[in-house]
């Protein structure tokens, strides 16, 4: 099935449209799809990132942060961000269901660059996060997302590793 689509005509700086046709060469894809998939991320994320206080910051700087995170304030700390985001879930996406959950998690892991893989298997949906930033980084960001995902009244097992961590959610 063909989506329907809306013709916009746009003025743009010289500059920038070369840029961005040399983008959409690289990517082998044509300007008005490279230009789709910027708008599309914008309207799924970037206008509501720094409005929630996400700021951008190196993935060796997070994981020193993290590091540095005394074992037992651990959990207050992750509890405290798991509380933050679910309250920004709900301010962006205007409900807290697992599928705003999942929607806002995928963003934030494509955003990020890190391999965020799903499948369901046995009535459980599988998260699995790929992102060499050590143990302690997967303990953080395991512990977060199962707490959140326990607001939302699923049972989950967690399974964490040095640089990967996964959550089974039951579904069913």
């Amino acid at each position: 099935m063909t989506t329907k689509t809306t013709v916009f005509a746009f003025r743009i700086d010289p500059k920038d449209a070369a840029e961005l046709r040399r983008l959409a060469k690289d990517d082998h894809v044509s300007m008005a799809a490279l230009v789709s998939q910027v708008l599309k991320s914008y309207l799924e994320w970037d206008h509501m990132w720094s409005k929630v206080g996400m700021v951008p910051m190196e993935k060796e700087t997070v994981r020193e942060l993290i590091e540095n995170i005394p074992d037992d304030r651990m959990g207050k700390v992750v509890t405290y961000a798991a509380d933050r985001f679910m309250g920004n879930l709900l301010l962006m996406t205007g409900k807290s269901t697992l599928e705003s959950f999942l929607h806002v998690t995928r963003k934030r892991f494509e955003k990020s660059g890190l391999y965020l893989s799903e499948f369901v298997e046995d009535g459980k949906l599988q998260l699995t996060v790929h992102h060499r930033l050590g143990r302690k980084w997967s303990i953080f960001t395991s512990e977060y997302h199962d707490i959140a995902i326990r607001q939302l009244g699923y049972k989950t097992e967690v399974d964490v590793k040095d640089d990967l961590w996964i959550i089974k959610i039951e579904t069913t």
